[in-house]
């Protein structure tokens, strides 16, 4: 067993965890992530339903829909984290996959062109960023392949 767990931005800094999730059957995915601020407080986060052809494209759609509420919040120093950008297994990223599966099984129409922003951490996700802001770690039974 490995333990993993989120790590914080440096002060001054921001970090976003982004991820996707897609079904291939019926190329539904979903986007979503997670603007936290150095103490692991909740900045904004945001959630989509796409229609994509692949995993690498909802991966890619979710980094543009990230951008965009960092720009509004005017974040100016901000790290990024995906399990494709920098690495991170999808237990330390559960508040961006958490969200991005939300994105996917949402019965909301949503626009992939507009995600749905949360000024306020949404209650489906608050156990899992009070988790990675006092900075327990979860455990994996395996090393990172084939996420």
């Amino acid at each position: 067993m490995i333990p993993v767990h989120w790590s914080r931005p440096p002060e001054g800094y921001a970090k976003i965890n982004i991820d996707d999730s897609f079904e291939p059957n019926t190329n539904n995915g979903g986007t979503g992530g997670v603007i936290r601020n150095h103490l692991g407080e909740w900045i904004t986060g945001f959630s989509s339903k796409v229609k994509v052809d692949s995993a690498h494209h909802a991966k890619l759609l979710a980094l543009l829909h990230g951008l965009k509420p960092s720009q509004r919040k005017n974040i100016r120093q901000l790290l990024m984290e995906s399990q494709t950008i920098k690495h991170t297994s999808r237990e330390p990223n559960s508040g961006a996959d958490i969200l991005a599966t939300h994105g996917r099984i949402s019965k909301d129409h949503m626009d992939e062109n507009q995600p749905n922003v949360f000024d306020a951490s949404p209650p489906f996700v608050t156990y899992a960023l009070a988790r990675d802001a006092t900075g327990t770690a979860t455990y994996r039974s395996f090393p990172f392949c084939n996420e």
